[in-house]
């Protein structure tokens, strides 16, 4: 805890560093001068300040907002006061190096961001494909994200700072300050944060598709959203690279046809398997689509004519529009349909529709269903494909078709029943 307290000062111990640095170039009369005096001693020994503060209790400190808030504030005026012309009262110097400060600033707080949110996918991902402890992926995360506040962003935004640091005239004359630009911020997301999480991605997918294939095991469900979420963002990386200067994962990105191979298989095998099992559903009408679109845009990279991303894109867009709002084949239409027959084959094993009036029976033997294993599941997947006809159509229109069914997993498992005839609660 003490530690962490530390490591929140982090941000503000590098402002003092670098304003000591901007007074010490000061005193010195330009930037290239390094003359030793009481500022440049001070300036290498800020270096060292965090050393008391670890014999210091900061738990008040830290735990109270206001003393803890006012010196981020007040820091955040120092920077303002020393960027370049600071030393000059004029106007315009001041008020276009503190726009500089401020988006360079934002940036520094968007590329952190993306980091943490890299991170996380990666620490969620695989918990749910490796069934590791949570609270391990929990702690990983943790300390990642805190690495990433305390340390990169920091460094990062006195790597800004520095690169954007104007060239001193004399006071009539204008600074030339060097803008950190957007395109420069795009650059560091795709090269540095992007393209490196799709290349952990795809070990973390190749791992467990050698692993299913030893253990000659499905995919778990979980797997075919982690694919598509893979390849949709390596497509975007590849569109990404037509707009860098330099394509360092080219190399990939140039290959990508063919290292999505194992985790389409996984996609195609975990998503038929499941459609096979249990029908279809909305989701899974959309996964279907989604998985046909990816294997089309795959080929399609494999050949340089066909490689179109405008095409790609419109070609999606119908796919969507026809699979959402054309009637008869719209995805909850075929998710409605599938589950409806379902649901009728699962009731009439079960002996749940009466023949005279096609509704759910009034009289079910909890006492034999609480003792079978194999029945009760029987009677949860009625319940859950009921559960979805009334989201999906509305719950009045199924419960005219079909009758109410009330039936609760929980109080069967008890063998508990309502005094209610026909009711299980």
């Amino acid at each position: 805890e003490h530690v962490n307290n530390l490591a929140s000062l982090s941000f503000q111990l590098l402002v003092v560093i670098y304003s000591l640095h901007k007074v010490w170039d000061c005193t010195c009369g330009s930037e290239t001068c390094r003359r030793i005096n009481f500022w440049g001693i001070l300036y290498i020994a800020s270096y060292f300040f965090f050393l008391p503060l670890l014999f210091i209790d900061l738990d008040g400190f830290i735990g109270s907002r206001a003393g803890y808030l006012a010196v981020s504030y007040l820091l955040a005026f120092v920077l303002l006061y020393l960027q370049p012309g600071g030393g000059v009262w004029d106007n315009e110097r001041f008020a276009q190096s503190s726009v500089n400060l401020t988006m360079r600033g934002f940036s520094v707080v968007l590329i952190g961001g993306i980091i943490i949110g890299a991170i996380g996918v990666i620490t969620v991902s695989v918990r749910q494909i490796f069934d590791v402890n949570v609270d391990v992926m929990n702690k990983i995360f943790f300390n990642g994200a805190s690495f990433v506040g305390f340390v990169v962003v920091p460094l990062l935004f006195c790597s800004f700072m520095n690169n954007g640091k104007a060239e001193y005239y004399n006071a009539t004359e204008k600074p030339v300050v060097k803008k950190n630009s957007m395109g420069n911020v795009l650059r560091i997301i795709i090269d540095y944060i992007m393209s490196p999480t799709i290349l952990i991605y795809t070990l973390l997918l190749f791992i467990y598709f050698i692993t299913i294939v030893f253990r000659w095991s499905l995919p778990k469900g979980v797997v075919a959203y982690i694919v598509s979420v893979f390849i949709a963002v390596a497509l975007i990386g590849i569109v990404l690279q037509y707009v860098l200067p330099k394509r360092y994962y080219n190399w990939f990105y140039k290959n990508f046809s063919w290292v999505a191979i194992p985790p389409l298989v996984m996609y195609w095998i975990g998503t038929c398997y499941r459609i096979a099992q249990y029908g279809f559903t909305q989701e899974r009408v959309y996964l279907v689509v989604i998985g046909v679109l990816m294997t089309l845009f795959i080929l399609m990279l494999l050949f340089e004519k066909s490689r179109n991303f405008r095409a790609m894109l419109l070609i999606a867009a119908c796919a969507v529009a026809v699979f959402t709002y054309i009637p008869g084949i719209a995805a909850s239409s075929i998710g409605i349909r599938s589950q409806t027959k379902r649901f009728e084959v699962t009731a009439a094993q079960l002996g749940l529709l009466r023949p005279a009036d096609h509704k759910i029976t009034d009289s079910i033997d909890v006492a034999k269903v609480s003792s079978d294993t194999v029945l009760f599941g029987k009677y949860e997947e009625a319940k859950d494909i009921y559960d979805y006809l009334c989201k999906a159509e509305g719950k009045k229109i199924v419960e005219n078709k079909y009758g109410k069914f009330n039936f609760k997993a929980d109080a069967v498992r008890s063998g508990v029943r309502s005094g209610d005839v026909g009711e299980i609660r």
